[in-house]
Order: structure tokens, then sequence, then C-alpha cells
């Protein structure tokens, strides 16, 4: 909309304008007719920008998301650069940027960030976007397990108790442990049992007998290599 002010003064400020470059004119009064316009382009001064609109939060290779978003609708001035929030957990990092894309890494696997962005111009950092939500890749355990043990249980010869150690760096993804055993001399009384948490009771075995127990894990449906213990259960007490 444009609005027309007639003013008898030498100068007269104009209010009420958007940020951009407006054309004014003024037209000198002479009774009832005004002589050809005289114009001149001007600038209004800069302001703080709208908030951006985050396109996407894709999982990237090496437990990183990448993020995507629009220059905002109401710029207000020229950007100068973009801060993204990432939050998860009740934990939140940040950096800057003068781009309309960024990556982040280093992030836990397995796990959902919610994301913001804000944009600036010389007057400051305007409101954030509204948050969109990304979660990491799985990643694959590391290749061995550590500190596998396996014990007998006292008067149930035939039984041993297993735990070890959980695996790290694979943040949330949730892991299952493959459990396999067999007797150390003979080829028959094996078995495999599967399971999410750090033990396993093993049943159903030879009193005063030597097994191989061994621990693998996975994250997908690739097991890592099997970490191997060798312990006797215990005596018979019959």
């Amino acid at each position: 909309m444009v609005v027309v002010q007639i003013h008898h003064l030498a100068e007269h400020t104009i209010t009420q304008l958007r940020p951009g470059p407006p054309t004014t004119c003024v037209w000198p009064p002479t009774k009832t007719e005004y002589n050809n316009d005289k114009c001149t382009n001007t600038t209004t001064d800069e302001d703080k920008p709208g908030p951006p609109v985050i396109m996407s939060v894709e999982p990237a290779p090496s437990s990183s998301l990448r993020v995507s978003w629009s220059t905002p609708e109401k710029p207000n001035g020229v950007i100068t650069n973009y801060t993204i929030t990432w939050t998860w957990e009740g934990h939140m990092d940040h950096t800057i940027t003068p781009d309309n894309t960024y990556t982040t890494t280093d992030l836990l696997p397995c796990t959902t960030y919610s994301v913001t962005v804000r944009a600036a111009t010389s007057k400051g950092y305007g409101p954030e976007s509204d948050p969109l939500t990304g979660t990491t890749y799985r990643v694959d355990p590391d290749p061995y397990l550590q500190d596998v043990m396996a014990a007998k249980v006292m008067d149930q010869s035939s039984q041993l108790f297993v735990n070890w150690t959980a695996v790290q760096g694979v943040g949330n993804c949730v892991v299952t442990y493959r459990i396999t055993w067999r007797p150390v001399s003979e080829s028959d009384g094996g078995g495999t049992s599967y399971t999410t948490s750090l033990s396993y009771t093993i049943t159903q075995l030879e009193a005063w007998t030597t097994y191989q127990v061994c621990v693998a894990a996975t994250t997908k449906t690739k097991y890592n290599n099997d970490k191997c213990t060798n312990t006797t259960t215990d005596e018979d007490s019959e």
C-alpha cells in the first residue's frame, strides 16, 4: 500500500515502512496543481530477520546429520550467518556457519536429535526456526568384546554363569549378544542363546565338564568376532 502525505514543510519523516528499497517522491505544491515528480531511491535500515525454515535433517556416515534450510522469508537485511543448535537427551551443542547447509559430526549412533536454526543480520539474531528431528545411523560394535567371564554355579552342577562388559561406541543402538557353548573334549552337547542383557546363565550342562563359552555382539545382523573362555561346571553333589 502506498500512502501519500501532503505537507508544506521542506522535510518530512516517512514512517511505517517495510525494510527494503522504496521510492520516495516529493511534490512541492503551488496552488492546486503539482509540477512533475522529483524522485529518489533509498533503503530503510536493516532489522533482525525472520526465522529460517529447515528443509531436511538427514543421517550421514560416521554418526553425522546433514541439515539444510531456506533463507528467511523476511530477511530484513543481509544475512551474515546462521546458528545451528542440536539437542539430545538433555544436552545441547551449536555452531555458526554462513551457509544454508551444515553437517554435524561426532554424534551418538542410533540417537534422535532436535535441530533449530537462527539467522542474523547486522542487527542481531532473529527467532529460531521450528525444530526438526533426525536420527543417526546404526554402527557396528568393536571387533571383540572385552572381559568375557564364565563361572560355575555352586551346588548347581548343570549351570554356568556368564557375564561380559558392554560394547562401546554404539550410542543408543540396541545390542544383541550371542552366547555359544560346547564341551571342550566333545563335539556334542553345545548350544546357542541370545540376550540383550550383560549376563546369561547356561543350564542343562554336564557336571564336572569343561566348556568353551563364547560371546559375540551385533547392532544389525552381522556379529563381531567371538570372545571365548573355558570354565568347568561344579561337581555333582550326588
